[in-house]
């Protein structure tokens, strides 16, 4: 409630943020852009084994030798309890957490890093209870073991192309990376420094006029799926950024004489921002996320 200054934000905190993340997790998308993170049930074993993530002999190597290591404890009581208790504990969290998430249509890969931590914690935990279960006589089979495992390991992260840690260090941004489906380019950092040098510039920060004495001001009309982060970035500039959804809103705008100081369209459209609006000069072309391209004019 920000102190009690701000009562609506206990309704969105408690009653509208859960509601939307239901929507979200029921299918029925609250918007286009939710939508466009619907995937099918398997899609984070994808992006967890596939595209270059995880090795999946990390996982299940780590799970079965964590299993074998129970079964032969039945035998010989090498293993404390609450080792075993906590392998089960994390391995079954783990396998719930999975299961939830296949079953839930709206999937991303930022939820997908959720899944990381007990899979690989079940699976590291394994590998300790095989070697506690396995006695000191026996410490050539436990060599084998872990140069084999570290083999298929190494094998798995250095073949073909599927080194994904090394493309994450040395290129964040590449479109080779399959997380990057929807996150924002760095040009948005760029489009939104333009904006605000031209709606507010450095060197009148307190009487942002243009010459004909119009207030400077910027017309961004994109699609809602597309216009974030945007927003973000112009937060600071406050009634200066007027938000449309379509050209035509634009075309009505010009019919009542007002001149934006800067507007950005998609891409496909900026061809007929110039007629529109002709006092605006200079124009660039920005990626806002993969496939979507916006054009800035000033």
């Amino acid at each position: 409630s920000s102190f009690g200054a701000n009562w609506p934000g206990v309704y969105n905190a408690f009653i509208a943020a859960p509601l939307s993340y239901l929507h979200r997790a029921a299918g029925s998308a609250a918007s286009p852009g939710a939508a466009a993170h619907v995937h099918p049930w398997w899609q984070h074993f994808k992006w967890l084994f596939g595209d270059g993530g995880l090795p999946p002999v990390l996982i299940v190597g780590g799970l079965l030798l964590g299993f074998c290591a129970l079964v032969t404890e039945s035998v010989r009581k090498t293993i404390p309890a609450h080792s075993r208790t906590f392998f089960l504990f994390i391995t079954l969290y783990a396998t719930i957490l999975t299961a939830l998430y296949s079953t839930i249509p709206y999937k991303t890969p930022w939820c997908t890093l959720q899944l990381h931590i007990p899979l690989l914690l079940s699976a590291l935990i394994g590998l300790m209870l095989f070697t506690m279960a396995m006695s000191t006589k026996s410490w050539p089979i436990c060599l084998i073991i872990a140069i084999s495992y570290s083999a298929a390991l190494g094998r798995e992260m250095l073949k073909g192309d599927s080194f994904l840690l090394a493309k994450i260090w040395c290129d964040p941004d590449s479109k080779q990376i399959p997380y990057n489906y929807a996150s924002a380019s760095p040009q948005v950092k760029e489009l939104a420094a333009l904006v605000l040098k031209q709606i507010a510039p450095e060197s009148d920060n307190q009487t942002i006029k243009q010459s004909n004495n119009q207030a400077t001001f910027a017309a961004i009309a994109l699609p809602p799926e597309d216009t974030w982060p945007l927003p973000f970035y112009l937060r600071m500039a406050g009634d200066k950024i007027g938000y449309w959804t379509s050209f035509g809103e634009l075309e009505a705008l010009a019919g009542l004489g007002a001149k934006p100081s800067v507007v950005v369209v998609p891409a496909e459209e900026g061809h007929l921002v110039q007629p529109l609006f002709p006092h605006l000069k200079n124009t660039k072309r920005f990626e806002m996320r993969p496939h979507v391209r916006v054009r800035a004019f000033w």
